[in-house]
């Protein structure tokens, strides 16, 4: 019961992403007017601000006022203070900023993953955090990329034309098809062997980009010179958007 009585004592309130980001961005904006530096949130306010207890965004506003309000009275008595008296709250900071269980998620994580995290941690350190982050974002959506290019997938049927008796094949794609899936996409069908007419069905499939769109008009030129016909069924909105572009 006591448990439960301090958890609903520690009231936080959600934050607006948006509202933030456009705040900052007009904050470091005016900046420039005033010969001042821009510059993004600041770790060591906030974790000491939430360290001592801040769980809503006025606590972050106080902050933000009382630092300058100390900034343009009260910094005759700030100059006062050796600067490396600070060493000892900086090291304070960086203690409590740092995700200690880093190193357990370490072990139980992919090999990408402690990659992703060991670049960012270091690039961190000798660079500055923004390089960092983008160089981390950047290897994450890569490696994204390659896993997802192993998921196109196509499942065969072959049946018989009701009308005239001629075989034909339907290849049921899924997946994502894009720039890194179109050679294991093309790989999927069996040109010399599949009949007269093949039928390519996206039901289950995306087409992300033109790179796909290219691939799908390879696929049809090669069954086109076997003097086969290839029948492409099933695209939804803007796949089909793409397809229609890239003919014209």
């Amino acid at each position: 019961v006591q448990a439960v009585n301090e958890i609903k004592m520690v009231r936080t309130t959600t934050f607006r992403m948006n509202q933030e980001c456009l705040a900052q961005g007009v904050a470091n904006f005016l900046c420039a007017f005033f010969k001042a530096m821009g510059g993004g949130a600041m770790m060591g306010q906030s974790t000491i601000n939430v360290m001592n207890g801040a769980r809503g965004r006025l606590s972050g506003m106080i902050a933000g006022i009382m630092m300058l309000f100390v900034i343009l009275f009260l910094h005759s008595v700030i100059e006062l203070i050796p600067i490396a008296s600070l060493t000892g709250v900086l090291f304070l900071v960086v203690i409590h900023t740092f995700n200690w269980n880093t190193f357990k998620i370490l072990k139980n994580s992919s090999y990408k993953d402690g990659i992703v995290i060991i670049l960012v941690t270091v690039l961190s350190v000798m660079t500055n955090l923004a390089i960092g982050v983008f160089c981390g974002v950047v290897l994450t959506s890569l490696f994204t990329s390659w896993a997802s290019a192993k998921l196109i997938k196509a499942k065969t049927t072959t049946t018989l034309n009701s009308t005239t008796g001629d075989e034909e094949k339907h290849y049921e794609i899924s997946g994502p098809l894009f720039f890194g899936s179109i050679h294991e996409f093309t790989n999927l069908f069996d040109f010399t062997a599949d009949p007269e007419n093949v039928f390519i069905h996206f039901r289950s499939s995306r087409i992300c980009d033109y790179s796909a769109v290219s691939a799908i008009r390879k696929v049809g030129i090669m069954y086109q010179q076997l003097g086969k016909t290839v029948f492409i069924e099933d695209i939804q909105g803007k796949c089909h958007l793409r397809l229609h572009r890239q003919k014209r």
